[in-house]
């Protein structure tokens, strides 16, 4: 379901990930990359599946359902993209990540989420 409360909780539990394993946009210890990546990377896909089903909701032509969760001040969308900055900067050179498509899909996604947005005359 698209809605402004799963993706309220899905970036909750995103962001509460990173306070006490990120300092600086470094990671304290490779114990804690290793969770790090075992917790979030599962949950950006959840977000991707997630914003593509919204996209493609053929229950909703006027889009009024992805306006609700994304549209408004864009908040989500603005905290989404945060997230992937943040987890490209930790992340993203990681030998793990590299064969895994999910932030590199969920980025498409929010940015495809960012051009409807755009379209219907927000952000």
């Amino acid at each position: 379901s698209c809605s402004a409360e799963v993706f309220d909780s899905l970036l909750q539990d995103i962001e509460s990930q990173w306070p006490s394993t990120v300092e600086g946009g470094h990671l304290l210890s490779l114990v804690k990359r290793r969770a790090l990546l075992m917790d979030v990377v599962p949950m950006f896909g959840i977000v991707r599946d997630t914003m593509m089903l919204a996209l493609s909701d053929t229950d909703d032509p006027d889009r009024e359902r992805l306006l609700s969760a994304f549209g408004g001040d864009c908040v989500r969308i603005s905290r989404i993209r945060a997230c992937l900055e943040a987890a490209e900067t930790v992340l993203g050179a990681d030998t793990i990540t590299a064969n895994d498509q999910r932030l590199p899909q969920c980025l498409e996604a929010c940015k495809t989420v960012e051009t409807v947005l755009m379209d219907l005359g927000l952000g």
